[in-house]
């Protein structure tokens, strides 16, 4: 979609899921997240497995193992640390799933 899709979604509380294809180069998602001001706290990571896998794994079978390097691309769009992207969608999962941590 477009920016204003992505900014229209999150502003109702919905998250956006964020695969591989944030990691091409031809993509123009990294473009939309940035000119929506999407936040950390609006995205979950998603492999998308075993389909759509992240640079450097194009052409290959994708699996949850190669998730770090679409994290670490949303992390530097968002300019956030993988650490600090790891626990906002650690919190988005929870809120969408209900978990509560711990239990």
């Amino acid at each position: 979609g477009q920016a204003e899709h992505a900014r229209w979604a999150c502003d109702r509380g919905c998250l956006l899921g964020i695969g591989g294809p944030v990691t091409y180069k031809r993509s123009h998602l990294p473009e939309v997240l940035v000119a929506a001001g999407i936040t950390a706290d609006q995205v979950l990571l998603e492999t998308d497995a075993p389909w759509l896998p992240p640079v450097p794994h194009r052409g290959r079978r994708n699996e949850p193992a190669f998730l770090v390097h679409t994290r670490d691309r949303l992390a530097e769009l968002l300019a956030v640390t993988p650490v600090a992207l790891d626990a906002a969608a650690d919190r988005g999962f929870e809120r969408l799933f209900g978990c509560v941590p711990g239990a």
